[in-house]
């Protein structure tokens, strides 16, 4: 509970930054749903990258909810062919957050395999960010070229609020 008390103390003196890295994967069940109701605010924060094992959606969307004007993100994993720790299943918000719809423009995926967690949330931010103009995914280096080849033809086939929005791979 003290790392909770520390890490939350951190986050609410940092409110005010532009950018923010995060390195999540220590962060507890215990600790989300302690710091869920009183993540602060992050008013000016246009850019966030977010390390992580796995694609945290439970932290992510409660950062997205709490940085309405971000503008960039940039997810990475640690490793490719993890084992997964914490929730990796996708609950969509009932409310898109306000950056997601309004303000990102571009959201970068490192060392992408095409999980099922992987590919929901690109699904999910293609058909929510109306002004999104690039989605860059960054493959594992072990992915096979089949694998990439399916992977790219499922996320082409993705729905997009954004007419201007451009998928990258690298």
């Amino acid at each position: 509970m003290e790392l909770f008390a520390r890490s939350h103390n951190l986050l609410k003196a940092l409110c005010n930054i532009k950018r923010l890295t995060l390195c999540i994967e220590f962060w507890t069940s215990d600790m989300m749903q302690s710091i869920s109701n009183n993540i602060p605010t992050f008013p000016n924060l246009t850019h966030l990258g977010f390390y992580s094992y796995n694609y945290r959606w439970d932290i992510l969307a409660m950062m997205l909810h709490s940085s309405p004007k971000l503008e960039s993100l940039s997810l990475w994993k640690f490793m490719c062919i993890c084992h997964a720790s914490g929730n990796t299943s996708l609950e969509t918000p009932q409310h898109v957050p306000r950056c997601v719809s309004v303000h990102l423009k571009e959201i970068c995926f490192t060392r992408y395999e095409g999980k099922q967690i992987e590919l929901e949330i690109a699904r999910y931010i293609l058909e929510n960010a109306t002004v999104l103009r690039k989605m860059t995914i960054c493959w594992c280096s072990n992915l096979d070229a089949e694998t990439r080849l399916s992977v790219t033809a499922k996320l082409s086939t993705f729905l997009r609020s954004s007419l201007t929005c451009k998928l990258i791979f690298s």
